[in-house]
Formats: structure tokens, C-alpha cells, sequence
């Protein structure tokens, strides 16, 4: 089995390798998303603000005695390191958020297995129960068996089995052996 074992596993590094190099790529164009806009924003931030220091500049603002009314580089500045600020504070709140979703998302199938309830309730008294155990022999023949969780793949198909009184067996192994 060691073979067809290391071979799945090769096959699932693969597929993992190839969807990291791929979420590489993803997660790059996102960064680049992101400080392109950063940057264009400090641009267009810095040329409006610019824009209208100058335009009060040339109305003569400055001159006047009431200068709180007039934009200097210094209200420029504020404004725009206060919005940049916090928009940064609200983007840190993004990687979290997503955390929780996933982790989420990825409990909704494991709660789903955990309150399924079994077609063959092993526990259960209720039905016909023989009244004296077996002492025999167990043969099985042509069982087909597939896993609920999977029932399109068979486990076993035409099995057969003698067990003798006494005896006690475990069956181990991939599928093709049953």
C-alpha cells in the first residue's frame, strides 16, 4: 500500500502546490491593488490640497487678518492624513472578518456529520432483538458495501468472508482488497 499511498500524497502536494501559487499571485495583485490606490490617493490628495492653498494664495487670503478661513498646507495636511488614518484602521478590520467567516464556513460540514443521525442506530433496544446470542460460525457473501459519506465509491463489491466461532477479525486495507 505504501506505493499508492506516497502516490495520492504526491497528487494532493500537487494540487496544494499549485493552488498556493496560485493564491501567491491573487494575494500579489491584491497588494498591488492596494498600495496603487494608497499612492494614487496621496497624489490626488497632495495636488487638490495644493490646488486650493494656491487658489487661496492667489485671492489673497493671507493677507487678510481673519486667516482661519484661508487652506494652508498644515489643514492639508491634517485633513488628509485624518482620512488616510482611518481608512487604514477600517482596512485592518478586513483580515479578521474574514477569519471568521471561513472559519464559519468550514464548521457548517462538520456539524452537519456530528448531527446526522444513522440510518442503523447500533445503541438502540427498540426492535427485534434475538432472545439467545449466536455462538456459529459468520459467513458473508457478495457484500457490497460503500461509506455514507461517499456512497458513490464501494469499499467493498462481491466480498466474501467465513468467520468461525471464536475467532476475531479485522479488516484493514484499501477498498480493492475487499
Amino acid at each position: 500500500m505504501q506505493a499508492d499511498v506516497i502516490s495520492k500524497y504526491r497528487m494532493y502536494l500537487h494540487t496544494a502546490m499549485s493552488m498556493g501559487i496560485s493564491k501567491g499571485f491573487k494575494v500579489g495583485l491584491g497588494n498591488a491593488g492596494v498600495f496603487a490606490s494608497f499612492f494614487l490617493t496621496y497624489a490626488l490628495g497632495f495636488w487638490y490640497g495644493g490646488k486650493l492653498v494656491a487658489q487661496d494664495m492667489d485671492n489673497g487670503c493671507l493677507s487678510k487678518s481673519n486667516t482661519d478661513e484661508c487652506m494652508t498646507g498644515g489643514k492639508v495636511l491634517a485633513t488628509f492624513f485624518s482620512i488616510v488614518m482611518g481608512s487604514f484602521a477600517l482596512g485592518q478590520m478586513m483580515p479578521p472578518l474574514s477569519a471568521f467567516t471561513a472559519a464559519k464556513a468550514s464548521v457548517a460540514p462538520m456539524m452537519e456529520v456530528i448531527e446526522r443521525e444513522p440510518l442503523i442506530d447500533g445503541l438502540s433496544t427498540s426492535g427485534s432483538v434475538p432472545s439467545n446470542p449466536a455462538r456459529g460460525s459468520i459467513q458473508l457473501k457478495d457484500v457490497i458495501f460503500s461509506y455514507p459519506s461517499r456512497p458513490h465509491i464501494k469499499t467493498c463489491n462481491g466480498f466474501n468472508l467465513d468467520i468461525n466461532a471464536g475467532e476475531t477479525v479485522a479488516l484493514v486495507g484499501s477498498h480493492s482488497y475487499c
